[in-house]
């Protein structure tokens, strides 16, 4: 089984079930531009959407966590 991409929505909901959150404030887009400014890392990955897939891996790889709450519960 290959994990699915998820939205960023989903992914937060998902971490906050995980860590027991009920809520979290959204990252304010002028904070990230800032740090952009400071340490030189490109806005545009964070704020900018990417589709990511794993169909370049070998057939034979298999993920240990294919399930998103998973993965987050292992590496917590």
């Amino acid at each position: 089984i290959q994990p699915e991409p998820v939205r960023n929505s989903d992914l937060m909901s998902a971490l906050r079930k995980v860590l027991g959150r009920p809520w979290s404030p959204p990252a304010p887009a002028f904070g990230i531009k800032l740090v952009e400014a400071i340490a030189g890392v490109p806005s545009e990955l964070i704020l900018g959407s990417q589709r990511v897939t794993t169909k370049v891996l070998p057939g034979r790889y298999t993920f240990r966590y294919p399930e998103l709450v998973d993965a987050l519960k292992a590496s917590v």
